[in-house]
């Protein structure tokens, strides 16, 4: 079961349980399906959008978006559409109030069907170290893998040192070492048998023995946003 406490924060983990409500929810996937066609950007296990500060370049066949956050390229900056402004605003009010300041300035929509996930990684240097996701229509388990120990940092072990349990409607802040230390993923399984050894941070078991099953029926889709650090106003057409 989830802990008492909505509120967890565990090595730079910050988790807030039904940061919204359900009719909040069906309003911002709405608007999110509402974006046309050539919004999404369709990957190999997913499709996303961006809002928010935009890539110079960006690549010809719509490969990855992460692969060129390392590039250190200044991003064009862009205002976020009203509807995404309000629950940004209401995330940083949010954060304020537990101490933490951060106004985004990008936000990444992923979309995932039940049996698909994202392989390991970090959001790079190209962004302050802190992200925040809020998550709609299906829970997901997100894992953390530590790189502390190894120089390289994209070398990690290949068991998750830390897993969080993120139900539909919550939201999740990532910072400090959590960041800047580990890398993140999500498992492609549509499923999932949980017990203690899972070392999920925000869920307590009564006993050892104890087991949960999960099952995913509906589509995740999760806001994701960030800060990006080198930005540029968009003065290109202004005369």
């Amino acid at each position: 079961m989830l802990r008492d406490d909505p509120k967890v924060a565990i090595n730079n983990i910050k988790i807030e349980n039904d940061f919204i409500t359900e009719v909040e929810a069906e309003y911002l996937l709405s608007k999110v399906y509402a974006a046309p066609k050539p919004k999404w950007v369709q990957l190999k296990n997913r499709r996303l959008q961006l809002y928010g500060c935009q890539y110079l370049k960006r690549n010809d066949n719509k490969a990855e978006i992460n692969q060129q956050k390392e590039t250190q390229l200044p991003m064009i900056k862009e205002e976020f559409p009203i509807w995404l402004e309000k629950i940004s605003q209401r995330i940083s009010n949010f954060l304020r109030g537990i101490g933490v300041d951060m106004v985004p300035n990008q936000c990444l929509i992923n979309e995932y069907f039940p049996n698909q996930g994202i392989f390991r990684h970090n959001d790079g240097p190209a962004f302050k170290p802190m992200i925040c996701t809020l998550s709609l229509g299906e829970y997901t388990i997100l894992n953390f893998f530590d790189t502390n120990k190894f120089e390289d940092l994209e070398l990690t072990s290949d068991f998750p040192s830390t897993k969080v349990y993120l139900p539909k409607n919550s939201l999740v802040f990532i910072s400090e070492d959590a960041y800047l230390k580990n890398l993140h993923s999500i498992d492609d399984f549509g499923e999932d048998f949980i017990n203690k050894n899972d070392k999920i941070i925000n869920f307590d078991f009564s006993n050892e023995n104890e087991t949960h099953y999960l099952k995913k029926t509906n589509t995740r889709v999760s806001l994701t946003f960030r800060i990006a650090k080198n930005v540029v106003k968009n003065n290109f057409f202004k005369f």
